[in-house]
Protein backbone atom coordinates (compact mmCIF):
# COMPACT_ATOMS: atom_id res chain seq x y z
CA UNK A 1 0.00 0.00 0.00
CA UNK A 2 2.80 2.25 0.92
CA UNK A 3 4.10 1.82 -3.23
CA UNK A 4 0.70 2.24 -4.08
CA UNK A 5 0.50 5.56 -2.31
CA UNK A 6 3.63 6.96 -4.10
CA UNK A 7 3.14 5.38 -7.16
CA UNK A 8 -0.46 5.94 -8.04
CA UNK A 9 -0.92 1.95 -9.03
CA UNK A 10 -4.94 1.58 -8.35
CA UNK A 11 -5.64 -0.88 -5.31
CA UNK A 12 -8.89 -2.78 -4.71
CA UNK A 13 -9.67 -4.31 -1.66
CA UNK A 14 -12.44 -6.48 -0.81
CA UNK A 15 -11.78 -6.37 2.90
CA UNK A 16 -15.16 -4.89 4.82
CA UNK A 17 -13.06 -3.53 7.52
CA UNK A 18 -10.65 -2.04 5.43
CA UNK A 19 -10.95 2.27 5.82
CA UNK A 20 -10.41 3.04 2.17
CA UNK A 21 -10.87 6.77 3.56
CA UNK A 22 -7.86 6.67 6.38
CA UNK A 23 -5.31 4.86 3.82
CA UNK A 24 -4.00 7.86 2.24
CA UNK A 25 -4.12 6.10 -1.13
CA UNK A 26 -5.91 8.40 -3.67
CA UNK A 27 -6.31 5.66 -6.40
CA UNK A 28 -7.89 2.78 -4.10
CA UNK A 29 -11.67 1.36 -3.30
CA UNK A 30 -12.97 -1.41 -1.81
CA UNK A 31 -15.28 -3.40 -3.48
CA UNK A 32 -18.90 -4.37 -1.13
CA UNK A 33 -20.28 -2.64 1.55
CA UNK A 34 -17.98 -2.27 4.71
CA UNK A 35 -19.13 -4.06 8.12
CA UNK A 36 -20.28 -0.57 9.34
CA UNK A 37 -22.51 -0.21 6.61
CA UNK A 38 -23.61 -3.68 7.13
CA UNK A 39 -24.55 -3.39 10.14
CA UNK A 40 -26.40 -0.44 10.13
CA UNK A 41 -28.47 -1.79 7.75
CA UNK A 42 -29.53 -5.18 9.47
CA UNK A 43 -30.00 -3.07 13.08
CA UNK A 44 -32.16 -0.10 11.14
CA UNK A 45 -34.42 -2.68 9.81
CA UNK A 46 -34.73 -4.53 13.08
CA UNK A 47 -35.24 -1.52 14.94
CA UNK A 48 -38.01 -0.54 12.63
CA UNK A 49 -39.61 -3.70 13.05
CA UNK A 50 -42.48 -3.66 16.49
CA UNK A 51 -42.11 -7.51 16.40
CA UNK A 52 -37.91 -6.87 17.77
CA UNK A 53 -37.89 -5.51 20.87
CA UNK A 54 -34.51 -3.54 20.59
CA UNK A 55 -32.97 -4.17 24.32
CA UNK A 56 -31.86 -7.93 23.22
CA UNK A 57 -29.75 -7.24 20.18
CA UNK A 58 -26.51 -9.48 20.59
CA UNK A 59 -23.19 -10.69 17.92
CA UNK A 60 -20.69 -12.78 18.14
CA UNK A 61 -17.13 -12.16 16.40
CA UNK A 62 -14.03 -13.83 15.48
CA UNK A 63 -11.14 -14.34 18.07
CA UNK A 64 -8.60 -12.24 18.48
CA UNK A 65 -7.62 -8.55 16.63
CA UNK A 66 -9.94 -9.59 13.83
CA UNK A 67 -12.53 -10.11 16.22
CA UNK A 68 -11.48 -6.68 18.06
CA UNK A 69 -12.28 -4.65 14.83
CA UNK A 70 -15.49 -5.96 13.94
CA UNK A 71 -17.00 -5.57 17.56
CA UNK A 72 -15.83 -2.22 17.13
CA UNK A 73 -17.45 -1.43 13.77
CA UNK A 74 -20.46 -3.05 15.02
CA UNK A 75 -20.57 -0.72 18.22
CA UNK A 76 -20.34 2.20 15.82
CA UNK A 77 -23.20 1.20 13.31
CA UNK A 78 -25.34 1.22 16.82
CA UNK A 79 -24.17 4.18 18.45
CA UNK A 80 -25.17 5.88 14.90
CA UNK A 81 -28.64 4.77 15.38
CA UNK A 82 -28.55 5.09 19.45
CA UNK A 83 -29.07 1.71 19.68
CA UNK A 84 -26.30 -0.51 22.30
CA UNK A 85 -25.67 -4.30 22.22
CA UNK A 86 -26.98 -6.15 24.74
CA UNK A 87 -23.77 -8.38 24.47
CA UNK A 88 -20.71 -9.02 21.88
CA UNK A 89 -18.60 -11.81 22.38
CA UNK A 90 -15.91 -13.68 20.35
CA UNK A 91 -16.54 -16.74 19.06
CA UNK A 92 -14.93 -19.92 20.53
CA UNK A 93 -12.15 -21.92 18.42
CA UNK A 94 -11.79 -25.61 19.62
CA UNK A 95 -9.44 -27.08 17.10
CA UNK A 96 -8.21 -26.20 13.59
CA UNK A 97 -11.61 -25.98 12.12
CA UNK A 98 -14.29 -26.54 15.27
CA UNK A 99 -15.76 -23.69 17.03
CA UNK A 100 -18.25 -23.45 20.24
CA UNK A 101 -20.57 -21.01 21.88
CA UNK A 102 -18.26 -18.67 24.21
CA UNK A 103 -19.15 -19.47 27.85
CA UNK A 104 -21.99 -17.74 29.48
CA UNK A 105 -23.68 -16.08 26.14
CA UNK A 106 -27.16 -14.67 27.33
CA UNK A 107 -29.30 -17.01 24.29
CA UNK A 108 -32.48 -16.65 26.64
CA UNK A 109 -31.74 -12.59 26.95
CA UNK A 110 -31.40 -12.08 22.84
CA UNK A 111 -33.88 -11.15 20.49
CA UNK A 112 -31.38 -11.07 17.74
CA UNK A 113 -27.78 -12.40 17.15
CA UNK A 114 -26.10 -11.06 14.39
CA UNK A 115 -23.07 -13.89 13.60
CA UNK A 116 -20.22 -11.39 12.09
CA UNK A 117 -17.86 -14.94 11.15
CA UNK A 118 -16.54 -16.87 8.28
CA UNK A 119 -19.56 -19.16 6.63
CA UNK A 120 -18.21 -22.62 8.58
CA UNK A 121 -17.77 -20.92 11.81
CA UNK A 122 -20.95 -19.22 11.19
CA UNK A 123 -22.95 -22.10 10.26
CA UNK A 124 -21.36 -24.00 13.81
CA UNK A 125 -22.74 -21.14 15.94
CA UNK A 126 -25.88 -21.12 13.98
CA UNK A 127 -26.98 -24.68 14.68
CA UNK A 128 -25.48 -24.68 18.65
CA UNK A 129 -27.78 -21.81 19.24
CA UNK A 130 -30.72 -24.06 17.11
CA UNK A 131 -29.52 -26.74 19.30
CA UNK A 132 -29.62 -24.95 22.44
CA UNK A 133 -33.26 -24.08 22.24
CA UNK A 134 -32.78 -20.83 20.46
CA UNK A 135 -35.81 -19.32 18.84
CA UNK A 136 -34.83 -15.83 18.30
CA UNK A 137 -33.87 -14.29 15.20
CA UNK A 138 -30.22 -15.11 13.43
CA UNK A 139 -28.34 -13.05 11.31
CA UNK A 140 -25.69 -12.22 9.33
CA UNK A 141 -23.24 -10.14 6.84
CA UNK A 142 -23.36 -10.68 2.46
CA UNK A 143 -20.76 -12.73 2.82
CA UNK A 144 -22.63 -15.84 3.60
CA UNK A 145 -24.85 -15.67 0.70
CA UNK A 146 -23.86 -17.58 -1.99
CA UNK A 147 -21.33 -19.65 -0.04
CA UNK A 148 -20.93 -22.87 2.21
CA UNK A 149 -22.72 -21.59 4.87
CA UNK A 150 -26.26 -22.77 3.88
CA UNK A 151 -24.33 -26.61 3.01
CA UNK A 152 -22.94 -26.61 7.06
CA UNK A 153 -25.90 -24.78 8.72
CA UNK A 154 -28.66 -27.04 7.09
CA UNK A 155 -31.83 -26.62 8.43
CA UNK A 156 -30.17 -23.90 10.34
CA UNK A 157 -29.82 -21.61 7.77
CA UNK A 158 -33.74 -21.46 6.91
CA UNK A 159 -35.14 -18.25 8.10
CA UNK A 160 -31.87 -17.01 8.48
CA UNK A 161 -31.17 -13.07 7.66
CA UNK A 162 -28.61 -11.78 5.33
CA UNK A 163 -27.67 -8.45 4.34
CA UNK A 164 -27.65 -8.58 0.79
CA UNK A 165 -26.85 -6.11 -2.52
CA UNK A 166 -30.45 -5.64 -4.40
CA UNK A 167 -29.48 -6.36 -8.47
CA UNK A 168 -31.11 -4.88 -11.44
CA UNK A 169 -31.74 -6.52 -14.71
CA UNK A 170 -28.44 -5.92 -15.75
CA UNK A 171 -27.03 -7.08 -12.85
CA UNK A 172 -28.74 -10.15 -12.55
CA UNK A 173 -27.21 -11.20 -16.04
CA UNK A 174 -23.92 -10.12 -15.01
CA UNK A 175 -24.40 -12.71 -12.32
CA UNK A 176 -25.82 -15.75 -14.67
CA UNK A 177 -23.20 -14.97 -16.96
CA UNK A 178 -20.37 -15.35 -14.42
CA UNK A 179 -21.53 -18.13 -12.57
CA UNK A 180 -22.09 -20.46 -15.57
CA UNK A 181 -18.37 -20.03 -16.78
CA UNK A 182 -16.98 -20.22 -13.43
CA UNK A 183 -19.04 -23.49 -12.78
CA UNK A 184 -17.75 -24.58 -15.89
CA UNK A 185 -14.06 -24.21 -15.04
CA UNK A 186 -13.84 -25.20 -11.20
CA UNK A 187 -16.94 -27.26 -11.63
CA UNK A 188 -18.50 -25.58 -8.38
CA UNK A 189 -21.08 -22.81 -7.79
CA UNK A 190 -19.18 -19.44 -7.06
CA UNK A 191 -19.10 -17.95 -3.46
CA UNK A 192 -19.80 -14.08 -3.18
CA UNK A 193 -16.21 -13.45 -2.32
CA UNK A 194 -15.43 -15.23 -5.76
CA UNK A 195 -17.72 -13.34 -7.43
CA UNK A 196 -16.19 -9.75 -5.18
CA UNK A 197 -12.86 -10.74 -6.98
CA UNK A 198 -14.12 -11.14 -10.29
CA UNK A 199 -15.37 -7.80 -9.96
CA UNK A 200 -12.40 -6.25 -8.59
CA UNK A 201 -10.44 -7.34 -11.36
CA UNK A 202 -13.32 -5.76 -14.04
CA UNK A 203 -12.94 -2.70 -12.18
CA UNK A 204 -9.25 -2.59 -12.67
CA UNK A 205 -9.36 -3.65 -16.32
CA UNK A 206 -11.91 -0.96 -16.57
CA UNK A 207 -10.49 1.70 -14.82
CA UNK A 208 -7.03 0.86 -16.93
CA UNK A 209 -9.11 0.81 -20.45
CA UNK A 210 -11.00 4.47 -19.87
CA UNK A 211 -7.49 6.04 -18.69
CA UNK A 212 -5.51 4.53 -22.13
CA UNK A 213 -8.88 6.13 -24.26
CA UNK A 214 -8.76 9.33 -22.28
CA UNK A 215 -4.95 9.92 -21.83
CA UNK A 216 -5.26 10.79 -18.27
CA UNK A 217 -5.19 9.24 -14.54
CA UNK A 218 -8.41 8.68 -12.82
CA UNK A 219 -9.84 7.67 -9.65
CA UNK A 220 -12.54 4.89 -9.07
CA UNK A 221 -15.17 7.75 -8.12
CA UNK A 222 -14.36 9.30 -11.80
CA UNK A 223 -15.38 6.15 -13.38
CA UNK A 224 -18.73 5.91 -15.21
CA UNK A 225 -20.71 3.08 -12.99
CA UNK A 226 -19.81 -0.57 -13.88
CA UNK A 227 -22.36 -3.28 -14.04
CA UNK A 228 -20.61 -6.07 -11.80
CA UNK A 229 -21.64 -9.59 -10.66
CA UNK A 230 -22.21 -8.50 -6.49
CA UNK A 231 -23.92 -5.15 -8.12
CA UNK A 232 -23.71 -1.74 -9.66
CA UNK A 233 -19.95 -0.31 -9.33
CA UNK A 234 -19.39 3.21 -8.32
CA UNK A 235 -17.73 5.07 -5.45
CA UNK A 236 -17.45 7.82 -3.83
CA UNK A 237 -14.26 10.34 -3.93
CA UNK A 238 -12.38 8.48 -1.14
CA UNK A 239 -13.26 4.85 -3.41
CA UNK A 240 -16.22 3.33 -0.49
CA UNK A 241 -18.45 1.92 -3.13
CA UNK A 242 -21.91 3.42 -3.18
CA UNK A 243 -24.15 0.38 -3.41
CA UNK A 244 -27.83 0.07 -1.44
CA UNK A 245 -28.62 -2.87 0.55
CA UNK A 246 -31.36 -4.78 1.84
CA UNK A 247 -32.53 -7.66 4.54
CA UNK A 248 -33.15 -10.69 3.00
CA UNK A 249 -34.18 -13.84 4.27
CA UNK A 250 -32.84 -17.70 3.50
CA UNK A 251 -35.42 -20.63 2.62
CA UNK A 252 -35.06 -23.55 1.18
CA UNK A 253 -31.74 -22.49 -0.46
CA UNK A 254 -33.16 -19.20 -1.44
CA UNK A 255 -32.97 -15.69 -0.81
CA UNK A 256 -36.49 -13.56 -0.69
CA UNK A 257 -35.89 -9.72 0.03
CA UNK A 258 -37.56 -8.53 3.16
CA UNK A 259 -39.83 -4.98 2.72
CA UNK A 260 -38.09 -2.09 3.42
Amino acid sequence: LQVAGRTGVPVVMLCPDASVTQTGIRKAARVGPSTVEEAKTMLNWAKSNPAIPIDGFAAIVPEGRAGNKVADDLQTAAKSLNLKWMKIVQVEKTSSNQWTLPKGFPINRANLICLWLEPIPAAQMAIALRSKGYHGLLAGHSRLFPSVFQDHAGEAANDFFIITIPRSKDGAAVWENFAVEYQKRFAKKPDIMAAMAYDAETLLARLLEVEQQTHKRLLFSELPPVEGATGLMRFDEYGNQQIPLAVGTLRNGRLIIQPR
